[in-house]
């Protein structure tokens, strides 16, 4: 009951800061606490969801299984998508677990480290409550609980960014230089040269921002090079001994410069669709933005402090960079939230104080918490009714959530009217992590139906002979690999090639889809041995021979 142990110490300001700074240890393991509640239940309890899981589950499983761990490869092909450095941290944890699942492929995120660069340029309040901000956004929530390459690279990034910034801002050691490079590198080898572009764009518009030029010899950006090719070139070298070129040339070209700028292979979207995606995707902290806004006016006297400013440079380099990219995905934008959730706590350690609750800021941002508090209250009552109008195998799950969400809207507004912003916004804290605890171990699962490749790939591994051949139609993912537990699953994608497939001892089998089974009558008899909806789909298994 994370409510009630933060009840069990006087939230008032200055014992909350007399607290935290008395007991440096105590804001850390406050903050791990949290999120091993947040992130770790249920976390393994959720099939692997297509598109996109099943896939990177498949890689890993392939270098566990095969001891393939240098090259990325799926269906029995290169799979140029993402370098190797999220594989290897996944197959290191799934061989301390000894197997691939859905428990070891899915990683931790980054609230520690917005939590040292918080304490370190500003103080150890305005960590601990940056950490809890960032921890119970709604997209961190969501893709904490999924497999996701970006968590990781948000974790190398920013932690490479805190490091740059303490030599550069705090003139403390420029040792810092060098482990900044080195996360950058690892953040490289995580998903490309993103991992290079957006902190040189981030510390470039902060050296013109802050004039600071005479800095740059002393950032060691040779010795940078150096650290950046020892981490990366290794991998490459060994890829160019395997005679597996064809990766790098892919990756560089497919899924990064064509699809940034010329032809995305997907994801296409408006140049506005960040504008639009990023506020609900920090609820709820989104809702003390616009009063933030007003209470630092004018911004430029905020801006004088040169973190502030680092932060600035950070958001607006991440943002306007992925805005201008034709493919556009909204967790592109996970490695900016630490910045935000810095704003955000900085604004929450001022609202701690009751002198500042007044003002224009604070009836603008007490307008939007009250608005909250009504639409969880009224969510609360709701819930049941939705669910058992449409998904009544929820219903047990629905009464927990729905009295979380009203008895939470009651304290929420009770603290409000007192204008307790630290216990509101402990409640709120508590609110989410509640939903996200049930959520994880009790709704998630069961919506395994509408996303789960599961059933088709089980019913391929345990009921049809090892030796029969299976086919997919024109699909461009291969989402049932992994369940199915076969290395390739080859694509048929015309019905002329389907004609011509050869016949097998053990049998051949071919999944299409609702959309295409039409297609197939001609080239082959319909003789289907196994259909399973997934979400819209169906998903027909055939038997050709």
């Amino acid at each position: 009951d994370m409510h009630g142990g933060m009840q069990g110490v006087n939230l008032k300001p200055e014992n909350m800061d007399g607290w935290i700074n008395q007991r440096p240890y105590l804001a850390p393991l406050v903050l791990t606490a949290v999120a091993g509640l947040l992130f770790l239940p249920g976390l393994g309890s959720r099939d692997f969801w297509a598109p996109g899981e099943p896939i990177y589950a498949e890689v890993v499983r392939v270098m566990f299984e095969k001891g393939q761990w240098l090259v990325p490869k799926l269906n029995g092909e290169l799979f140029p998508d993402k370098p190797i450095l999220y594989y290897w941290l996944a197959l290191f944890v799934s061989k301390l677990a000894g197997g691939v699942n859905e428990w070891t492929v899915r990683l931790p995120s980054f609230v520690l480290a917005t939590y040292a660069f918080g304490k370190t340029f500003f103080n150890r309040k305005i960590g601990l409550i940056s950490g809890l901000v960032i921890a119970t956004t709604s997209r961190v929530l969501w893709e904490s609980r999924f497999l996701r390459l970006d968590t990781t690279l948000s974790l190398f990034l920013f932690l490479g960014f805190f490091y740059f910034l303490k030599a550069f801002l705090r003139q403390e050691t420029r040792a810092y230089y060098l482990g900044a490079y080195f996360c950058f590198a690892l953040a490289t080898l995580t998903k490309g040269p993103i991992g290079l572009v957006l902190p040189a764009l981030a510390i470039g518009s902060l050296v013109l921002a802050t004039g600071r030029w005479r800095e740059l010899p002393r950032m060691h950006l040779v010795a940078g090079l150096i650290i950046v090719l020892a981490v990366i070139s290794p991998w490459l070298i060994l890829l160019h001994l395997n005679g597996e070129d064809a990766w790098l040339r892919d990756f560089i070209w497919i899924h990064n410069v064509q699809n940034y700028a010329l032809k995305p292979i997907g994801h296409v979207r408006p140049v506005y669709y960040y504008l639009v995606n990023l506020p609900p995707d920090f609820l709820p902290w989104t809702l003390f933005i616009p009063g933030a806004l007003i209470f630092y006016y004018p911004w430029r006297e905020r801006l004088r402090d040169e973190a502030n400013l680092a932060l600035l440079c950070w958001f607006a380099s991440i943002f306007l960079f992925f805005s201008a990219s034709k493919s556009k995905i909204a967790y592109y934008l996970l490695p900016l939230f630490p910045a935000l959730a810095l704003f955000i706590a900085c604004y929450l350690s001022e609202l701690s104080v009751k002198e500042k609750l007044s003002g224009l800021h604070w009836r603008l941002t007490a307008l939007c918490l009250y608005l909250l508090v009504s639409t969880l209250f009224v969510a609360g009552f709701a819930l049941p009714v939705v669910t058992y109008k449409l998904e009544r195998t929820l219903l047990p799950w629905s009464a927990p959530l729905s009295v979380i969400l009203a008895a939470g809207a009651i304290g929420l507004f009770v603290s409000l009217r007192q204008k307790q912003i630290l216990r509101f916004s402990s409640i709120l804290l508590a609110i989410f992590a509640g939903v996200g605890m049930i959520a994880g171990i009790g709704v998630l699962p069961r919506l395994n139906p509408y996303k789960s490749p599961r059933p088709v790939g089980d019913y391929i591994r345990w009921r049809l002979p090892e030796a029969s051949q299976v086919y997919v139609y024109q699909s461009t993912m291969a989402d049932f690999n992994y369940y199915a537990q076969r290395d390739r699953i080859p694509v048929v994608l015309s019905e002329k090639e389907l004609a011509a497939l050869p016949a097998t001892s053990a049998g051949s089998f071919l999944l299409i889809s609702n959309k295409d089974l039409p297609e197939i009558e001609v080239a082959a008899p319909r003789q289907i041995v196994a259909e399973y909806r997934i979400g819209d789909r169906k998903w027909y298994l055939v038997k050709l021979h």
